[in-house]
């Protein structure tokens, strides 16, 4: 894409914070949460708005600088939402998904499969995926692809 076909197009900025740990990317989540940055998660990838871009690397590296305890209580993961899958649930659902893979007419697999994926539809993301990751994995759930939904999937399992 050249830059006059970007024209009107927002553009996004990715940041790699695979190194880091969970403890980290929440302190991240949460001071963009206090100054307003809208983010989102893409697997351990925050995903930005490019004219938010600088704001959110000076923000990292202010956290680097940062013992984390002092931006978050590091015991206390964030729970659940009401409505929000789980990390079991989003690993059963990849193993039924691989099972299905490698079973296609089993009644047995396609059942765990059934049963594991009624668990997440409806519910929103999990902690650490983002909402449009979470969206292409609900799809494939519905387009009953089980290739694709393991794939989609394994990043988080």
């Amino acid at each position: 894409m050249t830059d006059d076909d970007a024209g009107d197009q927002d553009q996004e900025v990715v940041f790699e914070l695979t190194e880091w740990g969970d403890e980290f990317r929440a302190a991240v989540a949460k001071v963009l949460d206090e100054r307003g940055v809208a983010h989102d998660w893409e697997g351990t990838d925050l995903v930005v708005d490019e004219e938010d871009a600088d704001l959110v690397d000076a923000v990292l590296d202010e956290l680097e600088a940062t013992p984390l305890e002092d931006v978050v209580e590091l015991d206390d993961a964030p729970p659940p939402a009401a409505n929000e899958a789980t990390y079991d649930d989003i690993s059963a659902l990849y193993l039924a998904a691989d099972r299905l893979v490698h079973a296609p007419d089993d009644p047995d697999v396609d059942a765990a499969f059934r049963e594991a994926a009624e668990r997440v539809a409806g519910t929103s993301a999990p902690y650490g995926v983002g909402d449009r990751e979470w969206t292409r994995i609900l799809a494939a759930i519905d387009d009953d692809t089980a290739r694709a939904l393991r794939d989609l999937l394994r990043p988080y399992v």
